[in-house]
């Protein structure tokens, strides 16, 4: 490793920190690498004598206050965060035609799916009673068959409606996550 990877392992590491802490201390141990190499020995041997990137670097994190560690964290977090709001914005101005058909699309389908589950729900409940007058009627194979027909429906309608519901709830996390992704 040379001098100049090692103090930029130490700046990277240490990018929690504030700028003049991190500048002071990269400055200090380039300095003590100088010195070791005006001694006559090579960078690389002065480096390994020194402590290792990482070690350098919780040392120095842990005797800072918590205080300002925590702060800068925050900063960092926020200044490593992209700015893709803006971009977002602009697609969606510009891409308003494609997108509101779209999302107008997935909320007729959803719509749709739920009268079609409870036209099936309702179709089967309500063909119970009649299942049962065909059979009191002497049709027992028709009544049986007209039964077993109006339970599928019913259970074909609620396994749609509940598969349904996990599509709107999922439309939903999709806005609300386009809103996010859009606001600044």
């Amino acid at each position: 490793m040379t001098k100049g990877e090692f103090l930029h392992e130490l700046r990277v590491r240490l990018a929690v920190l504030p700028e003049d802490d991190i500048d002071r201390t990269v400055y200090y141990y380039g300095e003590i690498i100088d010195d070791m190499t005006e001694d006559g020995k090579t960078e690389q041997e002065a480096i390994e004598e020194l402590e290792s990137v990482d070690e350098i670097a919780q040392r120095i994190i842990s005797e800072t206050p918590n205080r300002v560690h925590m702060q800068n964290t925050r900063q960092v977090v926020e200044e490593k965060r992209p700015k893709t709001g803006v971009v977002i914005l602009i697609l969606l101005i510009v891409l308003f035609p494609l997108w509101i058909g779209l999302f107008i699309a997935a909320w007729a389908i959803a719509i749709a799916f739920f009268a079609g589950s409870g036209s099936c729900i309702l179709a089967g409940i309500c063909g119970i009673p009649v299942s049962f007058l065909l059979m009191a009627d002497g049709m027992v194979i028709k009544g049986v068959f007209a039964l077993g027909t109006c339970v599928f429906s019913a259970g074909f309608g609620i396994i749609w409606l509940i598969g349904n519901i996990y599509y709107t709830k999922a439309l939903v996390k999709f806005i609300g996550f386009i809103c996010r992704r859009a606001s600044f």
